[in-house]
C-alpha cells in the first residue's frame, strides 16, 4: 500500500515539476518579448538608412547584427511587433537602403539574398508590419545578380542602382526601373549599355521630370558622363548636363 502511495506521489511531483518548468519558460519568453535588448547593444555596426513611417515609428537599416533591419517605438525602444511572424530571422546580409511607400509598406535593397530563408535577389518588399510581400517576390523571381545600393520611387515606378548586371535574367547594367508589382520596366534605358561602374546615389527633381544619378562611374551607355548624369523617366540621358565630348 505504501509503495502505491509513494508511486502516486512521485507521479504528482513529476507533473507539478513539468507544469512549473513550462510556466518558467513561458514567463521567460514573455519577459524576452516585452523587454528587448537596449538599442545600444543592437547597433553594433553602421546604420545606412533611417526612415519614419506615418505613425512615427522609425526604421533603421545597416550592417548591425540583429537582422540588418529594425523598427523603433516612439520611446526609442525596439518594436518587437515588427516582423513578429518571422521564424528564423530577417535578412541574411546587409541592408543598404529602403523606401517607405504611401501605405507604409517597405521596399528594401542591399547585399542580402534571402528573407526568413525565402530567396530574395537583393530586393524585397515588406508590408508595414515587416512581413514579406509574396506577390512582389513571385514577380521579382531571381531578382538581381549582385548588390543594390540605392532605391528611389518615382510616380509608382522603382529606380535602382548598384553592382548588378541583370534582373530576373534580363540584362540591366547597374541601373534598372521596376514597375510597382516587381516586374521589370523593359522600356527604361531600352537596349542601353548602362554604367561602366556602379552608381551610388539617385535624386529626383521637384517637378519629377529629371533623374540625377551620381557615383564613381565615367560613362553611361558608351558616352562620357564622369560621376553624374541627368536623365528622363525613360532613361534617356541629357546631352546638356554632364556629357563630355
Amino acid at each position: 500500500m505504501q509503495n502505491v502511495i509513494k508511486s502516486k506521489m512521485e507521479k504528482s511531483m513529476k507533473k507539478i515539476l513539468f507544469i512549473f518548468t513550462v510556466a518558467v519558460f513561458a514567463t521567460l519568453s514573455v519577459i524576452g518579448i516585452n523587454n528587448p535588448p537596449p538599442l545600444s547593444d543592437v547597433l553594433d555596426h553602421a546604420v545606412h538608412k533611417t526612415g519614419v513611417q506615418s505613425d512615427g515609428k522609425v526604421l533603421l537599416a545597416g550592417d548591425f547584427s540583429q537582422d540588418f533591419l529594425i523598427r523603433l517605438n516612439s520611446d526609442n525602444s525596439i518594436d518587437t511587433t515588427f516582423a513578429s511572424n518571422v521564424r528564423i530571422g530577417l535578412f541574411n546580409r546587409t541592408v543598404k537602403d529602403f523606401a517607405i511607400l504611401n501605405d507604409d509598406s517597405i521596399l528594401v535593397v542591399g547585399n542580402f539574398t534571402s528573407f526568413d530563408q525565402s530567396l530574395t535577389g537583393y530586393i524585397a518588399k515588406l508590408d508595414k508590419n515587416g512581413n514579406l510581400d509574396s506577390h512582389f517576390t513571385s514577380n521579382s523571381g531571381a531578382g538581381f545578380d549582385d548588390e543594390v545600393t540605392k532605391i528611389k520611387v518615382l510616380d509608382g515606378k522603382i529606380i535602382l542602382v548598384g553592382k548588378f548586371t541583370s534582373y530576373n535574367g534580363d540584362p540591366v547594367n547597374k541601373i534598372a526601373m521596376l514597375k510597382s508589382n516587381g516586374t521589370l520596366d523593359s522600356n527604361f534605358n531600352k537596349n542601353g549599355q548602362g554604367f561602366d561602374k556602379a552608381p551610388s546615389d539617385i535624386a529626383v527633381s521637384p517637378n519629377r521630370k529629371s533623374i540625377y544619378i551620381s557615383g564613381d562611374f565615367s560613362s553611361f551607355n558608351g558616352d562620357m558622363y564622369p560621376y553624374i548624369v541627368k536623365m528622363n523617366h525613360r532613361g534617356l540621358a541629357s546631352e546638356d548636363f554632364g556629357l563630355i565630348e
